[in-house]
């Protein structure tokens, strides 16, 4: 009976050290992941999605842009495909630029 103990504390010892050591090293390469991303990729993507942002922003607001150089494929319905004079922001002051940058910003 006290070896059977015995041997089911090594068991449930080796196993949990493994579990752990298995833990840490998916936490360390994650980390590493997130590094890289960080670095590399999270940078292109905000300019990516400032780009997005303030070519909408420039459509409506500069009516001298054509929806060729700025709309995307099937946007018809959307609001970058509205004409200048209907848009609901055709005339916005910073603080309304903002809030549409955040709204365009969730949807892209």
């Amino acid at each position: 009976m006290l070896e059977t103990a015995k041997n089911f504390a090594s068991i449930w010892e080796r196993r949990e050290q493994e579990n752990l050591t298995k833990d840490r090293n998916l936490r360390l390469t994650m980390a590493e992941q997130d590094k890289d991303y960080n670095e590399n990729w999270l940078a292109r993507f905000n300019q990516e999605e400032e780009d997005h942002v303030g070519d909408h922003i420039n459509l409506i607001m500069n009516p001298s842009v054509s929806q060729e150089q700025v709309g995307e494929p099937g946007a018809e319905n959307s609001r970058s495909a509205t004409p200048i004079n209907n848009h609901p922001y055709a005339s916005m002051d910073d603080e309304q630029k903002d809030f549409y940058a955040k709204s365009m910003k969730l949807r892209f």
